[in-house]
């Protein structure tokens, strides 16, 4: 895997992270511990100015988020949600921004328990959606908010 002590990944590490992170997610045991501070370094990285770069950070940072969910464990995700949408804007990322707002709202509606914000997001996404034109990403986050009684 990766050197544990490194502090600045390449994208070949997050490379390996994310594929890391891909063999975990559905697990019921992993490493809890080398995947927390896995996280913890990825929040840490900069944007560069290798698309590419900011791409795999992005798509690590959402893995991340969706092995928590699995688990149902919400409390920390805000942290990485708030990173996704500041790298989303910052390297213009944007066709990523629904599905982090989406995830927001399941943040909001499990963690909070606040229905209104989780809709506020949940609708902020499917606008979004609208906006970049991709009516099948609107379309699975109506049914997805639907599923989750919003």
């Amino acid at each position: 895997m990766i050197r544990h002590k490194k502090e600045k990944f390449s994208s070949n590490d997050l490379l390996v992270i994310d594929y890391y992170f891909l063999q975990i997610y559905g697990k019921t045991f992993y490493d809890k511990k080398l995947f927390e501070k896995i996280v913890r370094k990825l929040l840490k990285q900069e944007i560069s100015k290798d698309d590419c770069y900011n791409i795999e950070l992005l798509n690590a940072l959402i893995t991340s988020t969706n092995i928590y969910m699995f688990h149902n464990d919400y409390k920390n995700i805000l942290s990485i949600i708030e990173k996704a949408l500041r790298l989303t804007e910052k390297a213009q990322q944007q066709t990523y921004k629904p599905g982090i707002l989406a995830i927001k709202g399941k943040y909001y509606l499990n963690y909070e328990k606040d229905r209104k914000k989780a809709t506020a997001y949940y609708d902020e996404a499917i606008a979004f959606a609208s906006i970049l034109g991709d009516s099948v990403l609107e379309l699975g986050l109506k049914e997805e908010k639907k599923k989750d009684g919003l």
